[in-house]
């Protein structure tokens, strides 16, 4: 009997799956900007509706604007919404970019998780930095 994946799951699969095929065609020797704009290209045409670096407002108790975020890529699919955030570092994927993703996701409420994408490393790089609250 064949297993059945959440959408949450397959979206998450389906992302990373369009990142490799990325990383095939370019390699990893490029800065993060041109896998930006590579897998923004690559998952609209694999329908996915995407938006490039959303822009999320962190604000204080009083609603005073304390921060901006801009996340390279917000990829929804059938009302699954996760955010990806794409490096090209040689040294790996860092705990500063697992901080990153976090202080995203304190903003970014219509999201499940952050999906972190390390075009440096070959095998694809690639982590999930889930909601706690979800």
């Amino acid at each position: 009997m064949a297993r059945s994946h959440s959408p949450f799951a397959r979206l998450r699969y389906d992302i990373f799956g369009v990142a490799m095929k990325v990383q095939d065609a370019l390699g990893t020797a490029h800065e993060e900007k041109v896998y930006h704009r590579a897998l923004q290209a690559a998952l609209q045409q694999a329908g996915f509706q995407v938006r490039f670096t959303p822009r999320y407002l962190l604000r204080d108790v009083t609603g005073r604007v304390i921060a901006t975020y801009y996340p390279d890529l917000e990829v929804t699919r059938n009302g699954i919404t996760v955010l990806v955030e794409l490096k090209a570092d040689p040294q790996g994927l860092q705990p500063s970019h697992r901080r990153q993703a976090r202080a995203y996701l304190s903003v970014a409420r219509r999201a499940r998780a952050v999906l972190l994408i390390n075009f440096a490393q070959r095998p694809l790089e690639r982590e999930v930095v889930f909601r706690k609250d979800v």
